[in-house]
């Protein structure tokens, strides 16, 4: 999978994710005026709001990755020789991506269990081997993402790689350029 490929089916991913966050927002509006002035609540918006946050969040992961948006100690960073920091960089990939493996298999179990006992969810009897595998796509991603950042770290090892996104700069609003080498 080509990392422009890659790039647009994570943005695409997180977008969704965001649309979904706004539709749980305003879910959540209209739940909170008619249950104060009709007293009814919208049956399941708990449920329906945890199955997007899920999903949301695997893709954010993602996105953040491939933009290098995740947070790092620049100050002491900067203050580091190259290969030091270089060596932080890639350990800290590293653990992205055996974070993320320990995520997808977990999921994969839950997802295995939701199929194995036909779980469904409370309140709205939905199956829940969707929302798993949703969420299970969406932790793929991230660790797919986390592979390529590695792989970029130890091809310009020991210098800093940018961002998948590019370079600090008007196409990467997350990264911030390193002035102070």
């Amino acid at each position: 999978m080509g990392t422009e490929l890659l790039r647009k089916l994570v943005t695409y991913a997180a977008r969704v994710g965001g649309y979904g966050f706004l539709a749980v927002a305003v879910m959540i509006c209209v739940d909170t005026i008619i249950r104060k002035t009709l007293k009814i609540s919208i049956v399941g918006s708990t449920e329906i709001s945890g199955f997007v946050f899920a999903l949301a969040t695997g893709t954010a992961m993602a996105f953040t990755v491939l933009l290098a948006g995740h947070i790092r100690v620049d100050v002491l960073q900067n203050l580091l020789p190259r290969t030091i920091a270089a060596v932080l960089n890639v350990a800290a990939a590293v653990s992205l991506v055996l974070v993320g493996g320990i995520l997808v298999w977990n999921e994969a179990l839950l997802l295995n269990e939701a199929l194995e006992y036909q779980a469904t969810s409370t309140l709205l009897d939905f199956p829940l081997w969707i929302p798993h595998l949703l969420f299970l796509s969406a932790l793929v991603l991230f660790v797919i993402a986390s592979l390529v950042m590695l792989m970029q770290q130890l091809r310009h090892f020991p210098n800093e790689s940018p961002a998948l996104g590019g370079d600090a700069g008007a196409d990467n609003p997350f990264d911030i350029p390193d002035d102070a080498r």
